[in-house]
């Protein structure tokens, strides 16, 4: 994912990126987060993890916030299903 992520965001070095995970604690998710940011660190991408709940609507809140806080931020990464509702939604 953090490969793909870099070909096609044409993320480089210095880059930040936040990982949305919708359901923190879950190992799997857990796992593939810390597979991400391994990924992108090598290629000197920052990829920030950031607890966006199972809600739609809270997600969408928490994402805005973040976004607002972090304006250089270049991609968001969802960590599945239940992270993709509010991708379509202007953030």
């Amino acid at each position: 994912v953090g490969q793909r992520a870099i070909q096609s965001f044409g993320l480089k070095a210095g880059d930040q990126v936040v990982i949305a995970n919708h359901q923190p604690g879950v190992m799997s998710l857990e796992l593939r987060t810390k597979g991400i940011q391994e990924s992108l660190a090598r290629a000197s991408v920052k990829a920030e993890a950031l607890d966006i709940s199972s809600n739609p609507t809270r997600a969408i809140s928490v994402l805005q916030s973040f976004l607002k806080a972090n304006p250089q931020t270049k991609a968001i990464l969802a960590l599945g299903p239940l992270g993709d509702p509010p991708a379509p939604h202007p953030i």
